[in-house]
């Protein structure tokens, strides 16, 4: 099932509670429209590639309070090394989804993932220790 950002992110906002909401890219945007004054939700920009860390840092600083990373796929492909780290970690409070849109946000433009083939961001964070993908 596919779903748009702005769909992705409308269930995010819907089903959220009082969590604290990290996102990047398209989906910071997206969220920003959506409810621009939530008190819990951050941009990580220009952090781009740095989502997860920050999500990581806050559910360990916050273990009571749930953390709902929205990550892009060029974000993601910057920083894969925190893959490894969060599934280290294995924070139980941290939700970390990718949009997986298959472009690279830069200033005004969209310019296209590196590589010629889809990532599998599951595959590999199931091989490096994520509980479920």
């Amino acid at each position: 099932m596919t779903l748009s950002t702005q769909e992705a992110c409308a269930i995010v906002r819907d089903a959220r509670g009082e969590a604290i909401v990290i996102s990047t890219m398209s989906a910071m945007n997206c969220m920003d429209q959506l409810d621009p004054d939530y008190a819990l939700g951050l941009s990580s920009v220009p952090l781009m590639g740095g989502a997860a860390g920050l999500g990581l840092g806050l559910a360990l600083s916050f273990p009571q309070r749930k953390v709902i990373v929205l990550d892009g796929d060029a974000s993601l492909l910057m920083e894969l090394g925190v893959l490894a780290t969060v599934a280290g970690a294995r924070p139980s409070n941290l939700y970390h989804f990718v949009f997986a849109n298959g472009v690279q946000f830069n200033g005004g433009a969209n310019l296209a993932l590196a590589g010629s083939r889809p990532v599998d961001f599951c595959a590999m964070a199931l091989a490096l220790g994520y509980a479920s993908a």
